[in-house]
This record gives C-alpha cells, sequence and structure tokens, in this order.
C-alpha cells in the first residue's frame, strides 16, 4: 500500500520534470510541503478544492502545522465605510 501512496505523491509532483499544470510548470521547482490521505479520491478532491478556496495566510499556517491559527485566520474582517 504504502509503494501505491508514494507513486500518487510522485504523480502530482510531476512538474518538476515540465509536465503537467503551464501554470506550475512556470514556477519551478516545486516542493512538497504538505500532504493529506484519503481512502476515497472524492473525499481528497473535497478537501483539495476547499483549501484551495483558503487564504494564503490561512495555507502557510497549514503547511507549518499551526492548525490553532485557522479558525482565527478563516474570520473575515470587515471595515465600516464612511
Amino acid at each position: 500500500m504504502l509503494h501505491r501512496e508514494y507513486q500518487i505523491l510522485e504523480k502530482r509532483l510531476q512538474h518538476n520534470n515540465g509536465t503537467g499544470a503551464r501554470h506550475t510548470a512556470k514556477r519551478l521547482p516545486v516542493e512538497l510541503l504538505y500532504y493529506e490521505e484519503y481512502c476515497r479520491i472524492d473525499e481528497a478532491f473535497c478537501r483539495e478544492k476547499q483549501i484551495q478556496g483558503w487564504s494564503r495566510k490561512e495555507k502557510e499556517a497549514l503547511m507549518r502545522g499551526e492548525t490553532e491559527l485557522l479558525p482565527k485566520l478563516a474570520k473575515k474582517v470587515f471595515s465600516k465605510k464612511d
């Protein structure tokens, strides 16, 4: 099972060999900083889409393992307009 998981992660890092999304190919090399494991692909896809909607600060906190900061970072700050 571990071998298959490694293959999946390697495929996600295909950008470093020049294949994959153009957006990422322009920003080489890429480095894996964080990943989660799921038994079902639909659960992984939902989580990926959730994280894609997060702010940069939320993503950086997740990569650093500072998950306790996520609730505070997720709150929107509204400013009163004059």
